[in-house]
């Protein structure tokens, strides 16, 4: 029994450190010059809601993204008409403002229209 309860503590010291190493931020290693964005970054709008760390080149990328993760129950945006937006949520009660507009979208949202 302890030499099972030794593994085990052992396996989850492991993954723990695997964790870690993955979610370190990149440093260079001495003698390395430093990378620049054109390097690793994406071209795009990063660290939007919801974006599970991608990045989206336009508004309607992103809105095409959320509306896949509306499969999982996350909110989204449908058009309801030509540059009107609705929050599409299951959270109850919904929020005060469900309707936005296709400029109010891209300026909560960071993009460029």
């Amino acid at each position: 029994m302890v030499a099972i309860a030794k593994q085990s503590f052992g396996l989850l010291c492991a993954l723990l450190v695997a964790g870690e190493a993955r979610s370190a931020p990149y440093k260079p290693l001495p003698g390395e010059p430093p990378r620049t964005a054109v390097d690793h970054d994406p071209p795009g709008r990063t660290g939007l809601p919801y974006a599970r760390d991608r990045s989206f080149a336009t508004l309607d990328e992103y809105l095409a993204f959320r509306e896949k993760q509306g499969a999982i129950d996350l909110p989204w945006y449908r058009e309801v008409s030509p540059g009107v937006y609705e929050l599409q949520t299951r959270r109850l009660p919904p929020p005060e403002k469900t309707r936005f507009t296709r400029a109010e979208l891209a300026a909560k949202f960071g993009f460029k229209e």
